[in-house]
């Protein structure tokens, strides 16, 4: 669903010209994450707060099987 719904943003924000927007695909792996996560995940909710109107972050476990990280990225 999640991957979905940043397709259909991706599409609107394209389609209608949108340049004041970002969208953040952000990948880890819960079975080697540590500190390194931790910190990532902190500078991706400061960037949310500071820009809660204009920014989208998806994340994706990259250890769970998904048909699109595997085919599509």
């Amino acid at each position: 669903m999640e991957y979905l719904h940043f397709l259909l943003t991706r599409k609107y924000i394209e389609e209608c010209n949108i340049t004041n927007f970002t969208l953040i695909l952000y990948f880890y792996n819960n079975k080697y994450c540590g500190s390194a996560c931790d910190q990532e995940g902190n500078i991706l909710t400061y960037l949310y707060v500071q820009n809660q109107n204009s920014l989208y972050i998806y994340s994706f476990d990259s250890g769970y099987p998904n048909y699109f990280i595997s085919y599509r990225i």
